[in-house]
């Protein structure tokens, strides 16, 4: 139902924001998960990753450092062990973000595929 994934939704929101504020700079944050949720839950999975956002317009001044685009990417790793964990067999999962950053798009596919070998890319 809409409320149940609207508390679902929040429930995401404050674990990535305890996440975030249990590592300090140095450190990747944790994979993230749902207390509560049981693996493989869900047939189809749209993750929309934070990113960059060096794909949205217009902009007249983006700051934003190669430590930052690192930190994104480590946030996304942990935003794709849980969804993989999440995904029943054979279900999918759709990774989508608004930047045009290879590290953040093709290169967190590539990522995804060497370290899940349960995933495999389709043609959309």
């Amino acid at each position: 139902s809409p409320e149940d994934a609207r508390k679902l939704l929040l429930r995401m929101v404050d674990e990535v924001r305890q996440s975030r504020e249990e590592t300090d700079d140095e450190s990747p944050p944790r994979p993230f998960t749902l207390k509560g949720l049981p693996c493989q839950s869900f047939d189809r999975i749209l993750l929309d990753g934070p990113c960059s956002a060096l794909g949205r317009r217009p902009r007249l001044e983006h700051v934003c450092t190669m430590k930052d685009l690192q930190n994104y990417c480590s946030m996304q790793r942990g935003l794709l062990w849980s969804a993989v964990q999440l995904l029943r067999p054979g279900g999918t999962l759709v990774y989508s973000t608004c930047t045009v950053n290879p590290l953040e798009n093709e290169g967190m596919v590539s990522y995804a595929l060497n370290k899940y070998p349960e995933l495999q890319l389709v043609a959309a």
